[in-house]
């Protein structure tokens, strides 16, 4: 008779010494598999945060890069933060689109590199202008011609600021990991609005304050639109959720990189202006 395997066989229906497995065997080995695929799932889930956080890491670098060669060609200059109205209100593109600070920062991108972070998800991004025709590819959703994808936004304190003339450029942020118009209860407290009070679609290319998208007071509570969530009532106290598990991305206006937590989006006042990450020009306000 053969040893083969037969599958109809009793368990243990079986010659002693057969080189052949058993229906037995061969559902231990099966849940062997099963175990171990389960096992693997959280370091996968980890390796995978983990390549998400160094694109991040990857894509803020290139864009502190580019403002610089930014700068250089334009007296030294951060750029504007968005292309504004009459009332002080982003403009959009012909087609509807955000034309802020990425549209003319773009040109100096590492075409590798994204203002698209990877760990973002689609609600948080904000279709902006584009000066780059090589872009790399962004899954969230498609996106038409001369488009990408944000998820990075520009403190507002120093649009159009000289970068020379910065007070601690080392501590102070000039970019950070943002989310739109309050997606996954964000703080976003002042959305834009037009010249006829409807809200603008877009607003994460912009740091803003919980009481002005222009200048910060001695009310001043806290900035806007950072990658933190659960937030939306204002209460930074806890250490999370946030996109990162360890806290956002952020670049110093001296073009360091450095990571926020949720209380770090509160508002330090010191008289005649903030201190601090969010420290903003003594002239801000005042040209």
């Amino acid at each position: 008779m053969s040893d083969a395997y037969d599958p109809n066989a009793v368990d243990g229906d079986v010659s002693r010494g057969s080189q052949y497995m058993t229906k037995k065997d061969g559902r231990n080995i099966a849940i062997g598999v099963i175990v171990i695929g389960i096992a693997l799932v959280p370091i996968y889930k980890m390796m995978e945060k983990n390549s998400e956080k160094t694109r991040c890491v990857q894509n803020m670098r290139a864009i502190s890069a580019a403002f610089g060669q930014y700068a250089a060609e334009n007296d030294d200059k951060f750029p504007a933060i968005y292309a504004s109205g009459a009332q002080g209100e982003p403009l959009l593109d012909p087609k509807g689109n955000a034309f802020a600070w990425t549209s003319v920062v773009s040109q100096y991108m590492n075409k590798r590199a994204s203002f698209l972070c990877p760990s973002a998800t689609a609600e948080e991004a904000v279709i902006v202008s584009t000066m780059r025709k090589d872009k790399p590819d962004q899954k969230l959703r498609e996106h038409p011609e001369n488009t990408e994808l944000l998820t990075y936004g520009m403190y507002a304190a120093y649009s159009t600021f000289l970068i020379s003339q910065v007070e601690n450029p080392n501590v102070v942020v000039m970019l950070a990991e943002t989310s739109n118009l309050g997606a996954r209860d964000s703080f976003d407290p002042l959305p834009f609005k037009d010249e006829n009070g409807k809200i603008i679609p877009f607003d994460a290319f912009a740091i803003g304050w919980d009481n002005s998208n222009r200048v910060p007071d001695a009310k001043t509570k806290a900035v806007t639109r950072l990658a933190f969530y659960d937030v939306k009532n204002g209460n930074f106290t806890s250490e999370g959720p946030m996109r990162h598990d360890a806290g956002i991305h952020a670049l110093t206006t001296g073009g360091g990189l450095v990571l926020l937590k949720p209380q770090d989006a509160l508002y330090q006042q010191m008289p005649g202006m903030g201190a601090g990450r969010w420290a903003v020009p003594a002239t801000l306000g005042r040209e």
